[in-house]
């Protein structure tokens, strides 16, 4: 229930905008390659985080577990936005 009030107040908060602002048109990049988005964060995720790539899970200490994959998060949500950016400047949608 928590999350579709907060899904009514964003929702709510950008219909009486008249323009998107900064978040909004990463945003809205992500989603114009919102497939591609998806799987390419989970192709990068596992080979960050399973033994199988660089092994991060079993590397970090375990006070710096939550911390540490809240940064990689954060960094690879920062590179797909841009790079869906990068992309759409010459494509009109994702492939």
């Amino acid at each position: 229930m928590v999350a579709f009030g907060v899904l009514g107040l964003v929702a709510a908060f950008y219909a009486r905008r008249t323009r998107t602002g900064a978040v909004g048109t990463g945003l809205s990049w992500v989603g114009r390659m919102a497939m591609t988005c998806y799987v390419l964060q989970n192709l990068i995720f596992s080979v960050i985080f399973y033994d199988f790539g660089l092994g991060l899970v079993g590397k970090l200490p375990v006070e710096w577990n939550a911390w540490g994959t809240l940064a990689v998060y954060v960094g690879v949500a920062l590179f797909l936005v841009f790079g869906s950016g990068l992309r759409l400047r010459r494509f009109s949608r994702g492939p």
